[in-house]
């Protein structure tokens, strides 16, 4: 028998939610690219959540290379994904994926060190608050749609020269401006964040 894990396999049973992302990464590095590609289309094909995220992430790689057009095909995927007025507010779960793909993009202009572009972002999709806070179902929905871009955000503010202590200040102001409570707290980081906003994090926790 193989090593690989598979739906239904006991072994997955008690395993905590890294270890079993880590066997998922293992598996699917193993699948030819070619087999991945045919799988995620024939998904695609009747997931338009998935098909917005691909189609976005293509599209990304496309632009990466100019990074005006990334920053307009951003700006546009946040107006489209956190302005959608036919959100379904009882169950919007099966939007999370559309804002994964507008992270994705912002993503992009991080790691191509566009860190104003980041900032600008993460201002304007702030412009759709309203609309996404009639989602009651996920309860962490909002969590989920700002909470990546305001980590980008803050990291970009610490890699245009603020220190720890200022960009501390700039995330409680984001809390009090914020009519919806986010940002009282920052999440527990990934360890690729914790290197930048480790230092902000302890200043936050001895206020």
């Amino acid at each position: 028998m193989s090593g690989r894990v598979v739906v239904g396999d006991l072994r997955v049973v008690g395993m905590s939610y890294k270890e079993r992302l880590a066997i998922l990464q293992k598996n699917l590095l193993a699948v030819p690219p070619a087999k991945l590609v045919d799988i995620l289309i024939t998904r695609a094909s009747y997931d338009e959540s998935l098909w917005h995220y691909l189609e976005s992430i293509t599209k990304a790689a496309d632009a990466a290379t100019d990074s005006v057009e990334l920053f307009d095909l951003a700006k546009q995927f946040i107006a489209r994904t956190y302005g959608d007025g036919t959100l379904n507010g009882r169950d919007a779960s099966y939007h999370l994926a559309e804002l994964y793909a507008a992270h994705s993009l912002v993503e992009q202009l991080f790691e191509s060190g566009k860190y104003q572009n980041v900032i600008e972002l993460f201002e304007w999709s702030l412009k759709f608050e309203d609309n996404l806070s009639e989602v009651s179902y996920p309860d962490d929905f909002l969590d989920c749609a700002y909470l990546p871009l305001a980590i980008l955000c803050l990291k970009s503010h610490l890699r245009l020269g603020r220190t720890p202590r200022e960009v501390a200040e700039i995330f409680n102001r984001m809390h009090v401006a914020d009519e919806y409570g986010l940002f009282s707290k920052l999440p527990i980081l990934e360890k690729r964040d914790l290197a930048d906003l480790g230092p902000v994090k302890k200043i936050l926790m001895l206020r």
